[in-house]
């Protein structure tokens, strides 16, 4: 990768506007693709012991359940070698992922690894089970796609960003999709990126309606009221983030500007448009622990910029709900988790508080004094036991002064 190497389709190598340089900064798989491929691959032990360390995390932080949105066909293997020993104590609806991209080459193989698994949504047991297709329509903050141009933009001869994806691509993997029975779910960030994704939902649902399918919108992170109106006409349902801005707040700022940063994940919106919710944490995007969560929900605070938003706040009971019987209902398992009642699985978490008489800032700072997974216990913090350190993001500065936020290594 040189000066004379030229940005591949949804990606860029940022060059120094003046000079012409690479500064060092890539945008986008098609372009780091090129340098992750070179890294040496974990061992399979490596991926177990690395799944191992995660259970022990998220039950001391009372995590029973995951969706673990995007698996290729290769990394299930960990999962299930987990699920054979009896040690995947984190129940996992695990989403396999493809890459539409922008080209024939690109599509074709992203068809042909779903045409290559012979089972669908629904497949697997209430440890291990197969959720629905994933792929991104945009990235993130800087590499969101957006009607208007980024405040501060890293690319300037494409000011608005760039999809992952042709529209094209992703119609032709969403017809598949629907034909196999598979549900799907699509990352959408920027305002543009949700349009297409909704345009691509949308030319499915002409010739095969979407109603009941609960087809996701992953993140709807910069939501406009049109998008709302269009995913009721299809029934969809949306999975929610907030630990996105928490964490990454200043980078929303910088590259959005503060008034779009102040609206991203609107969660009252989400709330009051009628559709089904789902709460989570995108981690390892961001820190992991549910009740930081909850927290930022209820507040809007940020760990740098801040309260953004503050109208977008819900009530904390409304935040649980989605994390609990809202998560169950995007992944179809709403009939056997999601809530404590006879018959349903009896999986929980026992907190120091009641998250729904606590403040948002006692529940922040509580305890995990129990976690059960199908009625064992698998976290007594009553014991002394040390729970793993939550490590938050990082923040690190660039000369512009941004102080984004980098996952834990």
């Amino acid at each position: 990768i040189d000066e004379s190497t030229p940005n591949p389709p949804g990606g860029t190598y940022v060059r120094d506007p003046s000079t012409g340089e690479l500064t060092g900064h890539i945008i986008g798989r098609p372009a780091f693709g090129r340098l992750a491929r070179l890294l040496p691959q974990p061992t399979r032990e490596q991926e177990r012991e690395a799944l191992r360390a995660a259970i022990r995390a998220y039950h001391a932080a009372g995590i029973t359940s995951v969706i673990e949105p995007g698996l290729e066909p290769a990394e299930f293997a960990a999962f299930q070698e987990l699920w054979a020993s009896g040690e995947l104590t984190v129940r996992t609806t695990a989403m396999l992922r493809v890459f539409p991209g922008t080209t024939d080459a690109e599509l074709a193989r992203a068809l042909e690894t779903i045409r290559g698994l012979a089972f669908a949504t629904g497949f697997g047991d209430q440890w291990l089970r197969l959720g629905g297709i994933k792929f991104t329509a945009d990235g993130g903050v800087e590499t969101s796609y957006l009607r208007e141009p980024f405040a501060h933009a890293d690319d300037p001869e494409e000011p608005r960003g760039k999809p992952h994806a042709s529209l094209e691509n992703m119609v032709a993997v969403c017809q598949l999709a629907s034909e196999l029975g598979w549900q799907m779910g699509v990352h959408c960030v920027g305002d543009a990126g949700i349009d297409l994704v909704l345009d691509a939902f949308e030319a499915v649902h002409a010739h095969s309606p979407l109603q009941g399918k609960r087809w996701t919108l992953i993140h709807m992170m910069l939501a406009r009221p049109e998008h709302f109106v269009r995913a009721r006409a299809m029934d969809l349902v949306i999975t929610a983030q907030q630990p996105l801005t928490y964490a990454l707040s200043a980078g929303w700022v910088k590259y959005w500007g503060r008034e779009r940063a102040a609206n991203n994940e609107p969660l009252r919106a989400y709330l009051e448009s009628g559709l089904a919710v789902g709460n989570g944490t995108d981690s390892p995007v961001t820190p992991y622990d549910p009740l930081l969560n909850l927290w930022s929900c209820a507040t809007r605070e940020t760990q740098f910029e801040g309260v953004l938003g503050p109208e977008w706040a819900i009530p904390l009971a409304d935040a649980l709900r989605w994390y609990t019987r809202g998560s169950a209902y995007t992944a179809f398992e709403e009939q056997y988790k999601g809530s404590l009642a006879v018959g349903r699985l009896a999986d929980l978490a026992a907190l120091t508080v009641d998250p729904l008489a606590a403040a948002p800032e006692e529940v922040r700072d509580a305890q995990v004094l129990l976690t059960m997974v199908g009625g064992r216990v698998v976290h007594d913090g009553r014991l002394g036991s040390v729970s793993p350190p939550q490590r938050p993001a990082r923040g690190f500065a660039v000369p512009e002064g941004c102080h984004c936020a980098e996952a834990p290594g």
